[in-house]
């Protein structure tokens, strides 16, 4: 009992662990009491039941002990091997989109956007494997606010299945230097977000990690370009939304386009992408399903209805006047989403 007392002293225990080693010690008190008691009027088969009896806690408290520590061991490799994974996933990309979602899907009025959720051009890419559905839109549309709801409905209806991947970038020019926006860090933040989800880190990431760690330089395009394959292949299906392709290099985003097109052809990929009306952009997906984003009124009524109270006080209190706005700046929007914050 004391060296089981000693071996577990420095172990934090479950509430029932803590509970079946108290029946275990109980047990053992009772037998040592018994033999306390009856140690001068011991007769053969006591002695044969007491010793049985010593022998089966014993060898319960050792059962219990060894499962502790093969509990505790298998708590530490696991908590090694988390944080192996976070090192991985650190060293392939430093850009991590999640916090600027967490951003822009904050800003989104209640219902807004459903009406694209809800299009048939939308439907028919969430159902279909291998679809493309680009969305170009006026300067101030909302594309990025429409992005963050496209992003949060697919999290939300796949975040817990582990078969379908879910990766995401959005472009800009405040980010548009080679550190980040190179299409090997595109890439590179793809496979990041697929290889989060997967336990443990595919061979290929391992791999390149190896590779270039001790060197400290990072996989070239062409080696990012093979792995996206081999991540795609863990899926039964990949969603990818890009935001902003027009505040990407233009070089950076056609390989990258590129690459994913190529990607469709063997793996169920569907991709999802927003930019202004731009030539270079729009010859890319000609031949692909559309969808155009505007501020719809409906979504405009429902942000100005929301702000309403950051209006001088005297707007407040007069509801005509409140109405005259509402209708005025929704009819003077014409679809640029964005322009009613101006106003």
């Amino acid at each position: 009992m004391q060296d089981v007392e000693i071996d577990l002293s420095n172990i934090d225990l479950s509430s029932q662990q803590g509970i079946r080693l108290q029946k275990i010690a109980d047990s053992c008190r009772e037998v040592f009491n018994e033999i306390d008691k009856a140690r001068l009027k011991w007769e053969p088969n006591d002695v044969r039941d007491l010793r049985n009896r010593i022998c089966s806690n014993i060898s319960i408290l050792n059962a219990f002990n060894g499962r502790i520590t093969r509990d505790n061991v298998t708590a530490l490799l696991k908590a090694k091997t988390n944080e192996q994974h976070q090192i991985y996933l650190d060293w392939l990309s430093p850009a991590v989109y999640a916090t600027q979602q967490c951003d822009y899907i904050s800003r989104r009025q209640p219902e807004t956007g459903e009406w694209f959720l809800e299009s048939p051009e939308f439907q028919t890419w969430l159902e279909k494997p291998q679809q493309t559905l680009f969305c170009p839109g006026i300067p101030g549309a909302g594309k990025t606010i429409l992005s963050s709801v496209v992003i949060d409905e697919l999290e939300s209806r796949y975040g817990n299945n582990r078969d379908i991947g879910v990766a995401y970038i959005y472009c800009s020019f405040y980010r548009n230097d080679d550190r980040i926006q190179k299409p090997e860090c595109l890439f590179a933040s793809i496979l990041r977000q697929l290889a989060q989800g997967l336990f443990p880190v595919p061979h290929i990431i391992q791999a390149l990690y190896e590779k270039h760690r001790l060197k400290g330089t990072q996989p070239s395009v062409e080696e990012m370009s093979r792995a996206l394959p081999l991540i795609a292949i863990h899926f039964s299906r990949l969603f990818i939304v890009i935001d902003a392709l027009d505040e990407c290099r233009f070089t950076a985003m056609s390989r990258v386009l590129n690459d994913i097109f190529c990607l469709q052809a063997t793996h169920n990929v569907n991709l999802l992408a927003t930019a202004r009306f731009i030539p270079e952009i729009m010859t890319r997906f000609l031949g692909k399903p559309t969808k155009e984003i505007r501020g719809s009124k409906p979504d405009v009524m429902r942000y100005l209805r929301a702000n309403l109270n950051k209006l001088p006080a005297f707007v407040s209190r007069n509801l005509q006047l409140q109405q005259e706005i509402l209708i005025g700046i929704t009819n003077a929007v014409d679809g640029m989403e964005e322009v009613t914050e101006s106003y």
